[in-house]
């Protein structure tokens, strides 16, 4: 009987445990794979895979529309806050920075504390516009995506592209699982 009301004491308290984690944060993975889809005015994905060692996130960028501008490069940043339901990328938020490092001040990933986490286009360069028919493609790794931490994640965030000029583009939120 002991042994019961003890198994039942830790499973309530796993459960209070993780009903306290934000909306949705304990169903993600345990093998942390993520992706953002676009399918509006650019149509693409960006996949994010944690390594084994979780000392790095594996980074798939690809694109087949919508990135047209040949004479300008395009940011693109992990943003704070999900694309609501009206699609609009200006509610998204700033740039993840858990760090407290502002918007707009210049990357520099060799310095840790130099850098956005969310700023992807700081750390890995901008996107080039490219011809229809085209597709772009960029891989990269990333140490400073963060997976685990709710203040931190990339978990339940966006990721933002801006036109040559700043100004936001498209976007799409980031979700658990792998696209293809």
């Amino acid at each position: 009987m002991n042994m019961l009301l003890s198994i039942l004491a830790l499973l309530l308290s796993f459960t209070l445990l993780t009903s306290s984690l934000p909306a949705d944060y304990s169903s993600y993975p345990s093998t942390h794979i993520a992706y953002a889809q676009f399918t509006g005015a650019v149509t693409g994905t960006i996949n994010f895979r944690e390594d084994g060692s979780k000392t790095f996130t594996n980074v798939i960028v690809q694109f087949y529309s919508g990135l047209t501008n040949l004479t300008g490069l395009y940011a693109y940043h992990i943003h704070q806050y999900p694309v609501p339901d009206s699609g609009d990328c200006t509610l998204t938020g700033g740039h993840l920075s858990p760090s407290g490092y502002p918007d707009g001040a210049p990357c520099d990933p060799a310095i840790a504390s130099a850098y956005q986490e969310g700023d992807l286009s700081g750390k890995h360069g901008k996107l080039p516009g490219f011809s229809s028919g085209q597709i772009l493609y960029r891989e990269y790794q990333d140490p400073y995506l963060k997976w685990e931490n709710p203040i931190d994640t990339i978990f339940g965030r966006s990721v933002v592209i801006h036109y040559p000029n700043g100004t936001r583009y498209a976007c799409a939120n980031i979700y658990a699982g792998y696209a293809h």
